[in-house]
């Protein structure tokens, strides 16, 4: 009998596991021929031989995702996050050869560049909720984080490969040969896709108040309305949570500290000391590395009993690895605060969403996950203005010490709450009021 138990159990592990190591496959795929685009797109607006017009082209592909990401994960829940995730595959591919049909007959213009730009942008607020809501039909909530961990390695792998190898392609074929790759990538995880099980409940059926279940049939003690509720019910979830909204509002500062530090701090370090763009491009591919051990790292480690409680813990680390960056003298210095910055953020950033998927019911997985795609895409330009300005006053050095305080007192803060300090992957048990919640959430 203990023979079988245990042969059952290392089925349903090497099943549950092979069928996110699918999801995974799909997911690269299709980040490879977003990022190889956005390589493209940037290289043919530069051809256009006028900085405002490149700045026209490349805002027309990022304002749509960062707009519309937050009313996007509405149709997310709505329509399933599987559909999503193969409809948007699908149109991209219909979209790239298209513009492939186009370009191979006349030149890129300033036109057609704008509106497959703002076409792709589109489609990738709703791809982003949508992939972003698939782990919880694939892992159990216990394994959330490790699979975290794994899908922040792909999406590192593919950071790496894109840049290189859509500027190969445009080089020796022109934009051409980047859309004919991206519709063969596109189609590809389309298929792959495919395998991923079918949602088993969307917003548009009607629970009875008090009874919402989520996807493993788990009670919760909210009421679920009809598919014409507003955006903001998902959100009102998301802040009666007490666990959400504390990993919500903790993940979106940790990340207007860091996207400012990493994308300009780094790069303004590196002109002061005078290590040049090599250098820059050194401690970048330091963060990376570091991110990739980071995350396998989570992945490799039993599951964590209190994940919200250890992803702190790394993020305190990280804290002081940051303030180390700006205070660095050399380059190897630099760059070893810059991997350690990596190591750290990859474990603290795989807890902390993959208790967030965890706890979060289906019905809510795609508005939810769209609040975490804003905090990393809509607020990065916030991010880096600040940091800017703050580095023109304050000097680099000193604001790299701002920052790392800064991440230090949000850790510290979000560690003194003892339901976040000792909550777990189990939904439903800091739900506030959940009397008043479910009247807040079910207004029409």
């Amino acid at each position: 009998m203990k023979v079988s138990i245990k042969n059952g159990w290392i089925l349903r592990q090497s099943s549950e596991w092979r069928r996110f190591a699918t999801y995974l496959t799909g997911m690269g795929l299709s980040l490879l021929g977003s990022q190889a685009w956005f390589v493209a797109l940037a290289w043919a607006a530069s051809q256009l031989g006028d900085s405002r017009k490149m700045s026209w082209v490349m805002a027309s592909a990022s304002l749509p995702r960062a707009v519309l990401i937050l009313p996007a994960g509405r149709l997310v829940d709505r329509w399933g996050a599987r559909r999503v995730t193969l409809g948007s595959d699908a149109a991209r591919a219909f979209i790239m050869a298209v513009a492939g049909i186009v370009l191979a007959i006349s030149h890129p213009g300033l036109g057609l560049l704008l509106v497959v730009g703002a076409l792709f942008g589109v489609i990738d607020a709703l791809h982003m909720p949508a992939l972003g809501s698939l782990p919880p039909r694939l892992l159990r909530p216990e394994k959330l984080a490790a699979g975290q961990g794994l899908v922040q390695t792909v999406q590192r792998a593919v950071s790496v490969v894109a840049s290189p190898l859509g500027g190969v392609l445009v080089a020796i074929g022109g934009l051409v040969w980047i859309l004919v790759m991206d519709v063969a990538l596109f189609c590809l995880a389309f298929f792959i896709l495919r395998s991923v099980p079918e949602d088993t409940q969307s917003t548009s059926v009607q629970f009875a108040a008090g009874d919402v279940r989520d996807g493993q049939g788990r009670a919760q003690s909210l009421k679920i309305c009809s598919s014409r509720q507003s955006v903001m019910e998902g959100w009102r979830f998301a802040w009666v949570d007490v666990v959400i909204r504390g990993v919500l509002v903790t993940v979106t500062a940790m990340n207007l500290v860091l996207a400012g530090a990493l994308n300009v701090g780094v790069a303004q370090l590196s002109h002061y000391q005078s290590w040049g763009p090599q250098g820059f491009g050194l401690l970048m591919a330091a963060f990376a590395a570091g991110a990739v051990i980071g995350a396998l790292l989570i992945s490799a480690l039993p599951a964590a009993a209190r994940p919200v409680r250890a992803g702190l813990v790394w993020t305190a680390l990280g804290s002081a690895t940051l303030g180390g960056i700006g205070c660095s003298t050399s380059q190897a210095a630099a760059i070893a605060s810059t991997a350690a910055l990596g190591i750290t953020m990859g474990p603290a950033s795989a807890l902390l969403l993959g208790t967030v998927q965890a706890r979060c019911p289906e019905v809510y997985l795609g508005r939810v996950m769209s609040l975490v795609g804003f905090s990393t895409v809509g607020l990065a330009p916030v991010s880096m203005i600040l940091f800017g300005q703050a580095a023109d006053f304050l000097g680099i050095t000193l604001t790299f010490i701002l920052a790392s305080g800064l991440l230090a007192l949000i850790t510290f803060a979000a560690l003194v709450n003892p339901q976040l300090r000792n909550a777990t992957v189990q939904q439903g048990d800091t739900i506030s009021g959940s009397s008043t919640a479910s009247s807040a959430i079910c207004e029409e």
